[in-house]
């Protein structure tokens, strides 16, 4: 079938006039409007230190072993790969959706051999002239086009991109995690091999001790059952060096497994100085809802539900879809693209489930209850990093206290010690009793090195709590 200009130009005006009367009557656009607002509470009335940059929080700690430790698991570690791989998937799917909403056409031709019946209902074959043996040539191109009268298509687009950031925002996650799990093997590593050291060169005084007093005990001065308290004593210390040398190698494999690094018995070096443990502010609440990807995750996935209810409640009203087609076909290969061998077809269309036994209602319904526990799910996420960060600054800022306190009571034993040998030398006190004086010394520089390295992880805990450890 042909159509003269006039009435192709009246079908196509037609067209046009229908699709705007039928985009302008109804708008349906239930949009996102972002998360409600939670109740964030009363920030910290005090504010200790000068604020610093999260992103990068290796960076403020002065040691360029941690971070070439950091940069290297964020590049190699498998975990963050997956994250990207993740992403890419997303973003490719988008691709794939957004094309499909617009309008698609295909072009086709083909060559045809057939034989017409004599003897069937319709037996044309019999028909004067009509050749039943015939060659059919067609080509053309076919056009359609779904119209987004309510916002389906837009809707369901913007889930899609909001998953996108959904992934984007755990890769972020992930970039925490491996940032905090770098920093808390390291300083676990480092701070078992300044035990490791403590109790070496507290063994080695107990063997300078034992020389001294057999070199006393020769001259009579000693007894030896006071060497053998000694030497009794050195050997209680070399019982626990293989349980320090196991929490070093435990470290290490850790240290290079996060790294992506096959493991191995070389020990990484450490920086051998103390850690640098910072006193900066926690910031305000709201901050959290920038910084904390958790938090980005279950605002993300809130639009996602939101949207996706609207994808659903637009299944309610009709679609509208406009097809066409211009071709030619040709008993003659020769006659193909003659004018009177050419074919247009423009069909607009509209297509509304109306009877449907109650299903869209009940996806509707369903979908409600999905956004409901987005929503729940969003709330809680902000209610527990704000406990997760209040928890983190305190346990980090007791750990300092702790550690204050400890330096006291190390300088007071130290002084004891002092005092000790001038006892000694008197004669007021034994070498057991100053010994004595020396081991509770040792130990307390034991427990400041463990105080330290667990003020040293609690830190990066802090760190993880407030968000840091990624950047835009």
């Amino acid at each position: 079938m042909t159509f003269s200009k006039s009435k192709s130009s009246t079908i196509l005006a037609i067209t046009i006039l229908s699709i705007l009367t039928i985009g302008c009557a109804h708008k349906y656009s239930p949009a996102y409007n972002g998360a409600p607002n939670v109740a964030l509470g009363q920030d910290r009335a005090s504010q200790i230190g000068a604020p610093i940059a999260l992103s990068n929080w290796w960076q403020n700690l002065n040691d360029e072993t941690l971070t070439h430790y950091i940069e290297v698991a964020l590049r190699n570690n498998h975990d963050i790969a997956q994250s990207m791989a993740r992403i890419t998937e997303a973003r490719q799917v988008l691709g794939s959706y957004q094309a499909s909403a617009r309008p698609s056409g295909n072009l086709g031709a083909s060559a045809s051999a057939q034989r017409m019946t004599e003897n069937g209902a319709m037996p044309v074959a019999r028909l004067p002239g009509f050749d039943r043996d015939q060659l059919v040539f067609q080509t053309g191109f076919d056009a359609s086009w779904e119209i987004d009268v309510f916002n389906g298509v837009k809707h369901y687009l913007a889930a899609q991109t909001a998953r996108i950031e959904v992934s984007e925002e755990e890769k972020n996650a992930v970039q925490i995690v491996v940032a905090a799990e770098v920093g808390r093997a390291y300083f676990e590593l480092q701070g078992a091999q300044r035990e490791l050291e403590y109790e070496k060169d507290y063994i080695e005084s107990l063997n300078q001790t034992v020389d001294l007093l057999q070199s006393r005990n020769r001259a009579g001065d000693i007894s030896q059952r006071d060497i053998t308290e000694v030497m009794a004593r050195k050997a209680a210390y070399e019982t626990k060096l293989p349980a320090i040398e196991a929490r070093i190698r435990a470290a290490n494999i850790a240290l290079q497994v996060i790294q992506g690094i096959p493991p191995s018995a070389q020990i990484l070096s450490v920086k051998t100085d103390e850690p640098l443990l910072l006193r900066f502010p926690i910031g305000a609440r709201s901050e959290l809802l920038q910084r904390r990807p958790d938090i980005r995750i279950a605002e993300r996935r809130l639009a996602v539900r939101t949207n996706e209810t609207a994808v659903q409640m637009v299944e309610k009203y009709p679609r509208f879809v406009i097809s066409a087609r211009l071709g030619w076909e040709a008993t003659e290969p020769l006659k193909i693209f003659d004018t009177s061998s050419q074919a247009i077809n423009i069909a607009p269309g509209i297509r509304w489930n109306i009877l449907n036994g109650g299903r869209i209602e009940a996806n509707i319904h369903a979908a409600e209850a999905r956004q409901t526990q987005a929503l729940e799910a969003y709330s809680q996420t902000i209610i527990a990093a704000l406990g997760d960060s209040e928890r983190a600054f305190s346990d980090y800022h007791g750990s300092l206290e702790t550690i204050a306190s400890r330096a006291q009571a190390i300088e007071i034993q130290q002084n004891l010690i002092a005092y000790g040998e001038q006892r000694l030398a008197a004669g007021d006190i034994s070498w057991l009793e100053l010994l004595e004086m020396g081991r509770a010394v040792m130990d307390l520089q034991i427990q400041d090195v463990r105080n330290k390295t667990q003020a040293a992880t609690l830190q990066i805990a802090l760190f993880k709590a407030l968000g840091g450890g990624w950047s835009e």
